[in-house]
Parts: C-alpha cells; sequence; structure tokens
C-alpha cells in the first residue's frame, strides 16, 4: 500500500492523454505543467476516494473482493449517479463479453482474453507521446 499521495502518482503521458481527449479536436491550447500535475494528483485522489466507497461496500456485503457493482454503488455514493447507467452497460458489455469468449469451443481455458477485443497500444506510440509530454514540459 501506498506511504504516502506521491506514492500514488499515474504516469504523466497517461494524464496528457486524458486531458488531450477531453479538448475539442481543433484546439490550439498548450497543457502546462501544473494542469497535467493537478489533473493527475485529482485523478489519483478520485480513484483511492472511490476505492475506498467500494471497500466499504464490499465489507458491508461481508466479502474480500471488490466487484464491478461495488464500484458502481461507489460511484453512487459520491454523488456521480449520473455516471453510474453508463459504467453499469459498460460492465455489461465486458461481462458479454467474457460469456462470449468462453463458450468459444476453441477457447478451452477460462483466463485466456479474446485478443481481438483487447486495445493494445502500440509500443513506438507509447513513446511518441511521452516524448511529446516532455516537449510540453520543457515549454512551460
Amino acid at each position: 500500500m501506498a506511504e504516502s499521495l506521491d506514492d500514488l502518482n499515474l504516469p504523466s503521458v497517461a494524464i496528457l492523454r486524458l486531458i488531450k481527449e477531453a479538448l475539442p479536436e481543433d484546439s490550439k491550447l498548450s497543457i502546462s505543467k501544473d494542469v497535467k500535475l493537478a489533473a493527475g494528483k485529482a485523478t489519483s485522489l478520485f480513484i483511492l476516494h472511490l476505492t475506498t466507497e467500494a471497500l466499504s461496500i464490499a465489507q458491508e456485503k461481508k466479502r474480500k473482493v471488490l466487484s464491478g457493482p461495488d464500484v458502481i454503488e461507489g460511484v453512487k455514493q459520491c454523488g456521480f449517479e449520473v455516471f453510474a447507467e453508463t459504467l453499469q452497460k459498460k460492465l455489461d458489455e465486458l461481462n458479454s463479453k467474457k460469456k462470449r469468449g468462453s463458450t468459444n469451443k476453441k477457447d478451452t481455458s477460462k483466463n485466456v482474453s479474446n485478443v481481438e477485443e483487447m486495445e493494445v497500444e502500440d509500443e513506438d506510440e507509447g513513446e511518441e507521446e511521452e516524448a511529446e509530454a516532455e516537449e510540453e514540459e520543457e515549454k512551460d
């Protein structure tokens, strides 16, 4: 477990990608180092808070494993009910994909993922994004 909030930093490339996805495609805005830092801290804190809520729900039900429904209920308890329906749909999609994958007769292993449905980041793409993030930090 992390000893301090500084141990919970998310990769700056991931934060930058999330910020850029939130901006309009034609946006010419530069993202300052402070924005990336603040967004990273806020994201880490949100995940920590949401996990704490989900853990509380699981413990109330005397379970030792967090589940998707625990997270969705945690989202509601954190005051983000507006996202609960979308999360439930995504969870249902994930569960149906898992069921389809496990009923596939070619796949005899329960732990094998359907490779076609996985989104894998290209190694070169990740390096390019990291270089872009470093360039933007140098500009600031």
